[in-house]
């Protein structure tokens, strides 16, 4: 149990720091963000001692949401290669530097035509999530930089944990909902 904990805690810290580095900033400097309701400052009084409370409106932001194209998709190249933007023959580690050994040279597409668990399907989700965040007309809840860095730090942990976790949540962003058509198999 300690050990899922340590991984959860590895996910959320590779995510906060990839996508919640804005969030920080901004309550850290004052600024919050706007939800449309207000907050008034109202003075109150406990005993004898008046204090004021000054509050500043914010709200927590909403949990990412978008569209995704899966991997069977991606790999269906006779009727999507047209949304591709990266060489499909370009080997994995060209985009995940830490992609080492058999994994970093295998290409773009045979990563996403690899069945299996585990290393091989973190590459497969991986190379979809880039090529999501990089579509034109495609709202995808991460930018291509997060992905590389998710992907990156989970290959370069080789905890089997961090590795499945980053590769569960990749596949759930690459299963949002295309918005080009079919969207091919749905696969791991």
């Amino acid at each position: 149990m300690k050990k899922r904990r340590g991984v959860a805690a590895k996910v959320a810290a590779t995510l906060v720091l990839a996508l919640g580095g804005f969030t920080l900033a901004a309550v850290v400097s004052g600024v919050g963000f706007a939800s449309g309701e207000t907050t008034d400052s109202t003075p109150s009084t406990t005993g004898t001692t008046p204090t004021t409370t000054d509050t500043t409106p914010t709200t927590t932001a909403p949990p990412p949401e978008g569209e995704g194209c899966t991997p069977g998709f991606w790999k269906n190249l006779r009727m999507h290669g047209g949304f591709w933007t990266l060489d499909p023959n370009a080997p994995v580690s060209s985009v995940f530097s830490a992609a080492t050994g058999a994994v970093g040279a295998q290409s773009l597409i045979a990563a996403l035509e690899n069945g299996g668990g585990g290393v091989d399907a973190l590459p497969r989700h991986g190379v979809a999530a880039v090529l999501n965040a990089r579509a034109a007309g495609l709202v995808f809840p991460f930018t291509e930089a997060e992905v590389v860095a998710a992907v990156n730090a989970a290959l370069a942990s080789n905890d089997p944990d961090l590795i499945e976790d980053t590769k569960n949540l990749l596949a759930g962003a690459n299963e949002g909902g295309c918005p080009f058509g079919n969207d091919g198999d749905k696969d791991e």
